[in-house]
């Protein structure tokens, strides 16, 4: 999502509509900043003071999640070749 803010006359909390989780990569003007949880479980930022605020998020994933998707293809291709293998050892 991307999106622009036009002048904040002081420090602005902004809720996103997005379910508050680890992974999230928001920047502000191409500066990244810290997030946090509202008391709705979506997730917060503050918007400095300024003229214009261009807000970029995205969603990564954290390296944990990044490691288990790569562990589990691995296994899903490994457990393919071996199910090859053992039915032409039948054969």
């Amino acid at each position: 999502m991307e999106f622009m803010v036009e002048e904040t006359k002081e420090e602005t909390m902004l809720e996103l509509p997005y379910i508050y989780y680890l992974g999230y990569n928001i920047e502000i003007n191409g500066k990244q900043v810290e997030y946090r949880e509202s008391d709705m479980g979506f997730i917060m930022i503050d918007i400095p003071k300024g003229d214009k605020a261009i807000v970029k998020v995205k969603y990564e994933g954290t390296k944990l999640s990044k490691i288990t998707f790569i562990v589990s293809t691995i296994s899903i291709i490994g457990f393919g070749i071996y199910i090859f293998y053992c039915k032409k050892k039948k054969v």
